[in-house]
């Protein structure tokens, strides 16, 4: 038995399951301070009588007219040392509070600690995820990049959201005879187990907004919608993933919460039609697909949200609009 294995096992669990440990034994701890500060408050009485008790004999000897008259000189020792006296039961009276609430009071501040290292802790890593997301991306999106190079723009898409050329059947009138008359046409093809991107979404009839029959309005409606978001994230600063998938009729996503779009007032300009802020892809209209979805031709489109992870940068500004 590798006793020294075993041993690093154990410890590489503690440290993946700290931030959990920490808040556990945080909220357990906050709850045993409440419980000794309970315990404490019912020895409080007999310190307070005590010191009340003293400041009052304290009082009723230094104005004593008995003393006074008698022993005026012990009078006047005890006015001149009235306050020191004072000060020795206030201080022997906060010594036996802090004695008293001390263990609480620890309690809680170790209780407030380890909350908190689980709270850094998460935050460190959800900062080194989104990183390594941002990383992920920005690599993918260099090699698609160089595949584009390579072999074009248009073939670089087919390639990444399987997009293959086959023949359908389609049903025509004849002018002439008025006839339906049915033929074979060659059309592009999504295949949707092969789009790779994880917040890619369809656009057809699955959607609440998609029109089957006028493939303009199709087209119109994903193109306002990217103006309006623009336009949206602009004046706000910030916009969520989940804000532009409700807007076109998605339902909200927990990614969704984490990933969006952050203003740059000094680069972005929400009025520049061909390098907008939010990208849903369908103002270019150089690509064939998207000419194809603006004609009808082609019945699907893909929307891929060009988001990054801003959970930090949403910091920054207000919260009051946040989607719960």
């Amino acid at each position: 038995m590798n006793v020294q294995l075993i041993a690093n096992k154990v410890w590489m669990g503690l440290k993946k399951s700290s931030p959990t440990i920490a808040v556990v034994a945080g909220i357990g701890t906050g709850i045993a301070g409440t419980i000794l500060a309970c315990i404490a408050t019912e020895k409080l009485d007999p310190v307070l009588d005590e010191a009340r008790e003293k400041v009052k004999a304290i009082h009723e000897v230094t104005n004593s007219s008995e003393i006074k008259e008698e022993q005026p000189e012990v009078a006047a020792q005890l006015a001149a040392e009235l306050h020191r006296n004072l000060a020795v039961v206030y201080g022997k009276t906060i010594f036996d509070l802090m004695r008293l609430y001390g263990p609480a009071v620890i309690a809680w501040i170790i209780a407030i600690m380890l909350i908190l290292y689980s709270h850094i802790s998460m935050k460190k890593r959800v900062a080194m995820l989104g990183a390594l997301c941002l990383t992920y991306g920005n690599s993918l999106n260099n090699y698609r990049g160089l595949v584009a190079q390579m072999y074009g723009e248009e073939k670089e898409r087919e390639l990444y959201y399987g997009v293959s050329n086959e023949k359908i059947e389609e049903v025509k009138v004849d002018e002439e005879t008025g006839k339906e008359v049915k033929q074979k046409v060659t059309a592009k093809v999504i295949d949707r187990t092969k789009v790779i991107s994880p917040y890619a979404v369809f656009f057809d009839k699955s959607n609440p907004n998609y029109m089957d029959d006028d493939p303009v309005f199709n087209y119109d409606f994903i193109s306002d919608t990217q103006k309006e978001m623009n336009l949206i994230l602009a004046q706000r600063g910030w916009l969520f993933l989940n804000d532009v998938r409700t807007a076109l009729g998605y339902k909200p996503i927990p990614q969704g919460q984490i990933l969006g779009w952050v203003w740059d007032d000094k680069t972005d300009c929400p009025f520049d039609a061909d390098n907008p802020k939010i990208d849903l892809g369908i103002g270019h209209i150089g690509r064939q697909e998207v000419r194809d979805f603006h004609n009808g031709y082609e019945k699907v489109f893909v929307i891929d949200f060009n988001c990054q992870p801003i959970i930090d940068d949403f910091f920054l500004f207000d919260k009051s609009n946040r989607i719960a």
